[in-house]
């Protein structure tokens, strides 16, 4: 199937000095960061950088992050957190899709920091989207990055 968006999936994370770089960022739950006038616009968003966030690859040419914003983080002047279901018809459908994979990514990322076996604190494992555990080697992937983004 043709990638409408040249998206290109990659778990290895960007380098965080690229100005270029796109971020997906929420707030909330399943609040996006948009341009409310122009919701397709990529944001650059670099008063996220240093939140929590799941590498999604590169759409463009340009590396893409989904980031979970706290949840008393100020809206950048101009944009908006809007509830990402409300983006349906007015956001471009694989771009809305792509961001709502980072979405599930942070969502994967945030309940999985203990091992559901023996409750020890997990770290990521690369280049897969998995945690894992030093003390009994329990790896827990993430169901949600064999999807595409379409």
């Amino acid at each position: 199937m043709q990638n409408p968006l040249g998206f290109a999936h990659s778990p290895e994370p960007p380098e965080p000095t690229d100005e270029a770089l796109v971020r997906f960022v929420f707030r909330d739950g399943q609040n996006l960061l948009v341009d409310p006038e122009q919701p397709d616009r990529l944001l650059v968003a670099t008063a996220f950088a240093d939140c929590p966030s799941v590498p999604l690859g590169c759409l463009g040419g340009r590396a893409c992050l989904a980031v979970e914003a706290p949840a008393d983080a100020a809206t950048p002047d101009g944009l908006g957190f809007l509830a990402l279901r409300s983006l349906y018809g007015g956001m471009d459908e694989a771009l809305r899709n792509l961001a709502g994979g980072g979405f599930q990514l942070l969502h994967w990322q945030r309940t999985h920091r203990f091992c559901g076996v023996c409750g020890t604190a997990t770290e990521p494992k690369r280049p897969r989207v998995a945690s894992m555990t030093g003390s009994t080697s329990n790896v827990s992937p993430s169901m949600t990055r064999g999807s595409r983004a379409t």
